[in-house]
């Protein structure tokens, strides 16, 4: 039965009206030439029925043959509804570009929302996550979660913990920060991170251990953690005795500390250039193969390549499109005049000397030297920089190694 019906369906069928007298003729008549009748029903003018398109034709000539009138009530079936699909050509590709439109909006990350973030800006977490392949736009069949994760960790130390949730278009970061105590917990000095020359010195807690003016190495303690009281007199034979107590050394201590930075730059040097030819090539991506739809501009010795692809992930492979634009390079020289390669070394040195210059210090002397002769085809140069900052950091004491 239900083979019948999606025969029915698949060929079509149609449901027609014959009028005239003694309409059970006409249907013993159609039954006899093998003409599949049903839903018969009687009319005031003569029965209606259902035949299959097929059959449409051996009927109107039976009912002209016979003097009845048939007339088509509806039509139902495949073919029916092809026909009116045909006549509505530019509604069904209407519907398919929406359907398509709405399965390539859904593959992509237009909302990011990052919680659980209290120090650390959303701006910084989504910069970080931006470089890792998680950013607005970002293809959700083409991203990877871990990967992402992990690379949020490894650029933001403040991070504890970092999560990616993908829902549709939207993707959510939780983050967890690092509790990082301002002071270590226990019985600490406070010692010196560098070299330098003591040029104050404030204690709050503790017991100084240097004084203006004096040098320190990196590692000496500056404000100890154990402090001595004066001694007293006790008992009769007038012995002092020493009661040392164990404190949480606190203080600042500035000093001042050198930094230097290194420049050099050659008489004659050879720099790579872009020429402004660029050449495009353009792939077609398949499951199967790769087909090339457009290529121009010739191959060059040397270039950057830059790459965009488009892919989209299907059950039978990728599709999409890979589109590579190489910029050519070509190698120059060039050559310094003795005072130009002099103040590109100079910037050079200072440039680097900043980036080594701390933001709380204060620079109180600087001094260039020139390293080279005026004979060498390479001028080097250094920077020196004199600057007054805190040195002081704190020093958990081994309370274990203090009692022995």
């Amino acid at each position: 039965m239900l083979n019948a019906r999606w025969g029915n369906f698949l060929g079509g069928f149609l449901t027609v009206a014959v009028k005239g007298k003694y309409p059970e003729k006409l249907m013993n008549l159609a039954l006899a030439r093998g003409i599949f009748l049903w839903d018969v029903k009687r009319t005031p003018e003569g029965i209606c029925f259902r035949i299959r398109n097929s059959a449409y034709q051996a009927l109107q000539n039976l009912t002209e043959e016979h003097g009845f009138e048939l007339e088509v009530i509806n039509t139902e079936g495949f073919p029916f509804y092809r026909q009116v699909l045909q006549r509505r050509r530019m509604l069904m590709w209407g519907a398919g570009l929406f359907v398509l439109a709405l399965y390539l909006l859904s593959s992509f990350i237009w909302v990011i929302e990052v919680n659980g973030n209290v120090n650390l800006s959303t701006e910084t977490i989504l910069k970080a996550a931006a470089r890792h392949g998680l950013y607005e736009g970002a293809m959700k069949w083409n991203l990877a979660k871990t990967d992402v994760e992990d690379g949020i960790l490894k650029d933001l130390l403040q991070l504890s913990y970092v999560e990616v949730n993908i829902k549709g278009v939207k993707a959510e970061i939780k983050v967890v920060e690092k509790v990082l105590p301002n002071q270590p917990e226990g019985p600490c000095h406070i010692v010196a991170r560098k070299d330098g020359i003591i040029e104050s010195v404030l204690v709050l807690k503790g017991q100084a251990l240097v004084k203006e003016g004096e040098t320190v190495a990196k590692g000496d303690v500056l404000i100890s953690g154990i402090v001595f009281p004066e001694t007293r007199l006790d008992g009769e034979d007038g012995q002092g005795v020493m009661h040392p107590q164990i404190v949480t050394a606190q203080g600042q201590v500035k000093a001042r500390v050198w930094y230097e930075g290194y420049g050099e730059c050659g008489l004659t040097t050879q720099k790579s250039v872009f020429t402004g030819r660029s050449a495009e090539r353009i792939v077609l991506v398949t499951p199967w193969a790769r087909y090339t739809l457009r290529e121009c501009g010739e191959k060059f010795n040397q270039s950057v390549r830059n790459q965009k692809s488009y892919t989209l992930q299907s059950p039978w492979g990728k599709w999409g499109w890979v589109t590579t634009v190489s910029r050519e390079k070509e190698t120059i020289t060039l050559s310094y005049s003795p005072d130009e390669a002099l103040d590109k070394a100079r910037s050079q040195a200072l440039e680097r000397l900043k980036r080594k210059l701390g933001s709380g210090g204060k620079v109180v002397d600087t001094d260039m030297k020139t390293l080279s002769c005026p004979a060498d085809s390479v001028v080097r140069v250094k920077a020196y920089a004199e600057v007054v900052e805190e040195i002081g950091v704190p020093q958990p004491i081994n309370l274990e190694a203090n009692a022995r």
